[in-house]
């Protein structure tokens, strides 16, 4: 098994986006939410990152216009299906959560005419959010520790030989998420309105 640079990056941002939600959402719910603004920042700077990922996996890709093919049906045996609706789902999930929570934001509500009755809409949903939330966040689980669970099941011995290689790649998806969520605290972005 061989990667090229691309795969490093996705799985980098891929870990980054999801460790970075795990650990907000676990710091807002243990804290009786008082990170909501770091969960907003987590889920918009993870749906670009994730994103970013994607299109470095089509890189690698031998033939990247093949790649609709894993979005066709969801086959629960094949790790790259199981993988790839990960990644949609949480990006999903993240994008809708992010935009409802955006509509409860003072510039939303000051909107008028078509965008005012589509933030309307938004702010029905804003009980919806918690279940939302509870969803990407199981989903954020399952996107950083996926890489190490396929690993781990793979075939060379370094690999297969130990258990922890999924919990290695959950500490290392937290511990970038942390980090990026620390650089955009040291820029000035502490909460996305």
């Amino acid at each position: 098994m061989s990667w090229e640079w691309p795969v490093v990056i996705y799985l980098w941002l891929a870990g980054l986006a999801g460790g970075a939600y795990f650990v907000t959402f676990l710091a807002d719910l243990f804290s009786g939410g008082q990170y909501q603004g770091a969960k907003r920042v987590a889920a918009a700077l993870g749906v670009p990152a994730v994103i970013l990922g994607v299109l470095m996996l089509l890189m690698d890709l031998g033939h990247p216009f093949r790649a609709w093919h894993l979005f066709v049906r969801f086959r629960l045996g094949s790790p790259m299906s199981v993988g790839t609706w990960l990644l949609f789902l949480w990006a999903l999930l993240a994008t809708v959560l992010f935009v409802i929570w955006w509509s409860d934001t003072a510039t939303a509500r000051r909107m008028s005419g078509g965008l005012g009755k589509v933030v309307r809409f938004l702010q029905k949903l804003n009980p919806l959010a918690r279940v939302l939330d509870w969803i990407a966040f199981i989903l954020a689980v399952l996107l950083i520790a996926y890489t190490g669970v396929l690993l781990s099941a793979a075939s060379p011995p370094l690999w297969s030989s130990t258990f922890l290689l999924p919990a290695l790649f959950v500490a290392s998806a937290v511990a970038t998420g942390i980090a990026i969520l620390n650089l955009a605290g040291a820029v000035g972005i502490s909460e996305v309105s």
